[in-house]
Formats: C-alpha cells, sequence, structure tokens
C-alpha cells in the first residue's frame, strides 16, 4: 500500500507529495477546490485527486 509522507504546499492550489516508496508529485486541486469536483466518477470531469489517485495505482 502507498501513502503520503510529506506534503507540501506548493502554491495556487498545488501540493508537493512524497510517498513511502520514494516518488513524489504535485497534485493540482484547483478543480477540486473551486468547482467542486469530489467525486471519482470516471467521467472527463475527473478532478486532479481522482486522476492523481488512478495515476498512483495503475503505476504499481
Amino acid at each position: 500500500m502507498i501513502w503520503v509522507t510529506k506534503a507540501k504546499y506548493d502554491g495556487d492550489y498545488r501540493v508537493l507529495m512524497e510517498f513511502n516508496d520514494g516518488r513524489t508529485d504535485i497534485v493540482d486541486l484547483s478543480d477540486t477546490i473551486l468547482n467542486g469536483q469530489r467525486h471519482c466518477n470516471g467521467g472527463s470531469s475527473m478532478s486532479a485527486a481522482c486522476s492523481f489517485s488512478e495515476r498512483m495505482c495503475s503505476s504499481q
């Protein structure tokens, strides 16, 4: 299982995240925060957080 070990605000709704497997990525949460896109539905309007978690899971 992968989890976040560090998270740091990177400006403009972006968060730099470091994971227990050594990978890092910047997640842009602007759509999630500004547009209320909070549900992972697989559609074209999927939020950054959902698409990010799908990228992390598919790369294992």
